[in-house]
């Protein structure tokens, strides 16, 4: 079974380096970097969004109370 899994592990290792690899040889690796930086961003303003839009639904309940 610890086998089994160690070879898992390897292979994993593996992939990894060999992912790592293709990002560094690619000349739009900044550009994958851009993306993903952007991505997070949006999801970081999408959930102040809905904090905000939580927090306005409260004050009009409470108003409307």
């Amino acid at each position: 079974m610890a086998k089994a899994i160690e070879q898992q592990v390897e292979g994993l290792k593996k992939k990894v380096a060999e992912l790592e690899r293709k990002l560094t040889e690619r000349p739009e690796k900044e550009g994958i970097k851009i993306e993903i930086s952007m991505t997070i961003d949006s999801f970081s303003a999408l959930e102040e969004l809905e904090k905000r839009i939580l927090f306005d639904q409260q004050r009009v309940a409470a108003y409307l109370w």
